[in-house]
């Protein structure tokens, strides 16, 4: 439903995807960073293209516009999100990782399956040393 906190109903701004945030201090800057994010969400609607971004801090690192497809029955459809990649942060200060997601189109785009607690999700950052 629309007063569900993590459902984007009607065209939306970018927001924090819930639990998708993950904090790491890299040891030199020489270091890349591997960042892996995983949860379920779930599309109601039509014609529904979502926006997902990586953010380093403010700075968006990754970006991929996905079109969910069209759905003619009146139900919830899984929409897994998996985002994997390489960072190259140059510094030895504290840094978050987290994803963000917008929605257009369509009627409704939830993450963690619409609510269902017995859904999982990891956000994981490991340096890598070079």
């Amino acid at each position: 439903s629309e007063t569900d906190p993590h459902t984007h109903g009607a065209d939306a701004a970018y927001a924090d995807v819930p639990g998708m945030t993950v904090d790491i201090t890299p040891t030199a800057t020489t270091s890349k960073i591997l960042y892996m994010f995983n949860c379920s969400s779930a599309v109601y609607g039509s014609a529904l293209t979502t926006w997902v971004q990586v953010l380093r801090d403010a700075t968006q690192i990754q970006y991929a516009e996905r079109f969910c497809g069209y759905n003619t029955v009146s139900d919830w459809n899984p929409y897994p999100i998996v985002i994997h990649g390489v960072d190259s942060p140059s510094t030895t200060s504290a840094i978050t990782y987290k994803i963000q997601a917008k929605r257009s189109g369509g009627n409704y785009f939830t993450f963690h399956d619409h609510g269902n607690a017995s859904n999982r999700q990891s956000s994981i950052a490991i340096e890598i040393g070079v």
